[in-house]
Parts: structure tokens; C-alpha cells; sequence
């Protein structure tokens, strides 16, 4: 018996190690075709660099349509959540948007 953790196996000895799965050992991509030597036949709409543009101008996100708004934690009494709940999806956008009616309010 070993003193020191109380047991005659070895702690490493009792780790499980995972099985290997299809997803951890992806299975090899297979190369793509290679081009075909004649491209007379190709229907082509738009130059290389048209089409290099075009790409480039999908890439990102773009412009907010919307202000962002701020990431915060609150704490409502639980009658007001269980209204709120209550009123289906959007529940916090309508406690956003009550909010809002009251600061305009009291900027009046």
C-alpha cells in the first residue's frame, strides 16, 4: 500500500482516456478537381477584378443599422419579471422600451 496516497494503484493508472471518434480524426479532405484546359465554353458575366470587388465588399458586417446598446446586469423585483416574462418574446425589449418612455417623460 502506498503511504503517501493511501492506495497501492497509481493515480495516473486510473485516468480514463477518450475513445477516438470520427470527430476528433476528421477524415482526410479529398483534392478538388483540376481546371478544365479549354474555357472557351465558360459563361463568364464579370472580370476577374469585378468579381475580386465584389467579394471584398460583402466581407464584414457593415454598418450598424441600429445604435449599439450597452451590456449591463440589473436587478427587477420578480413581479416585474413575471409581468414581463408573461408577455411572450421580446420581453426585454418591452422593459427597454418602457424605460425609454420614462426618461422621455421626465425630460419633459
Amino acid at each position: 500500500m502506498n503511504a503517501k496516497h493511501g492506495s497501492a494503484t497509481s493515480r495516473a493508472s486510473t485516468k480514463m482516456t477518450p475513445k477516438p471518434s470520427p470527430k476528433m480524426n476528421p477524415p482526410k479532405s479529398v483534392p478538388a478537381p483540376p481546371p478544365p484546359d479549354d474555357w472557351s465554353g465558360a459563361f463568364v458575366t464579370r472580370s476577374a477584378d469585378e468579381l475580386r470587388a465584389a467579394v471584398a465588399a460583402r466581407r464584414g458586417r457593415g454598418p450598424a443599422l441600429k445604435p449599439k446598446k450597452l451590456a449591463v446586469t440589473l436587478r427587477f423585483s420578480p413581479d416585474v419579471i413575471e409581468y414581463f416574462r408573461g408577455t411572450g418574446d421580446g420581453w426585454q425589449t418591452r422593459i427597454d422600451e418602457a424605460l425609454k418612455a420614462y426618461v422621455v417623460q421626465q425630460r419633459e
